[in-house]
């Protein structure tokens, strides 16, 4: 529990810290999304996420974080209905680049989640790296990057403290003014148990429908090799939603 309210007052203050910063030249979307369905299978699922970033020459800074909660409709063998949650689970990330060149950068990334179904008290990492961009313009952005990262976890109540090798790579593309597509793929690979890895993979599309307001359809693939007992190792969630510029 004491993991779950410290990660929230730190999303508190993260989403905080970005309204303060506006006034600094942060571009920050707010992200909601709600779906619920009946007939065979009576389920609800609530999606809240933001994203803030600030782009300037030679620096960028970005930060995002998620959550995601869900609840299922079931029946047990005497015929009672109750309601149980299937999904639980929250994100934040933070990353400075630096530019070493028009297309080279190194960086701090940090991040931290919990996922209460894959039974994820919590997981951080966080290290420094190299990065490379393929395209950078206005319409068009390309990188990818390599990093080692401290990673700290407790997943089945049991604490652990690695080194990891990160890869990342993403991808922007905006389709005239109104319309973008992106794509976003992370893979964490524990140095001396190659067993142990897992992969997040993101892509995503968003289309304006005022000059704040948009709709966006978003789908999530994380891929866990090494989960908790009684733990899929993979779990795939496509969002629907509307997004906001503040």
């Amino acid at each position: 529990m004491i993991y779950k309210i410290s990660f929230f007052l730190v999303s508190l203050f993260s989403v905080a810290t970005l309204q303060a910063q506006l006034t600094a030249g942060f571009e920050t979307n707010l992200n909601f999304g709600l779906a619920y369905n009946s007939g065979n299978t009576n389920s609800s699922d609530l999606d809240f996420g933001f994203d803030s970033k600030r782009i300037k020459e030679n620096h960028e800074l970005i930060i995002a974080g998620s959550y995601e909660y869900g609840q299922q409709e079931q029946t047990d063998d005497e015929g009672n209905d109750s309601r149980e949650t299937n999904l639980d689970r929250s994100k934040i990330e933070a990353q400075s680049n630096w530019l070493i060149s028009n297309m080279t950068y190194s960086f701090i990334n940090i991040n931290g989640e919990r996922d209460e179904k894959a039974d994820i008290e919590y997981r951080v990492n966080a290290g420094p790296g190299l990065g490379y961009y393929f395209y950078r313009n206005d319409d068009r952005t390309l990188s990818t990057e390599g990093s080692v990262v401290y990673l700290m976890e407790s997943v089945s109540d049991e604490e652990s403290e690695y080194f990891a090798f990160r890869l990342g790579q993403k991808f922007e593309q905006k389709l005239g003014d109104n319309a973008k597509i992106w794509q976003a793929f992370e893979g964490v690979l524990q140095f001396d148990d190659t067993d142990n890895f897992y992969i997040n993979f993101e892509v995503g599309a968003e289309a304006s429908l005022t000059e704040r307001l948009g709709l966006r359809v978003v789908a999530k693939d994380k891929y866990n090799n090494a989960p908790a007992a009684d733990v899929e190792k993979n779990d795939f969630t496509l969002i629907t939603g509307i997004s906001l510029k503040i």
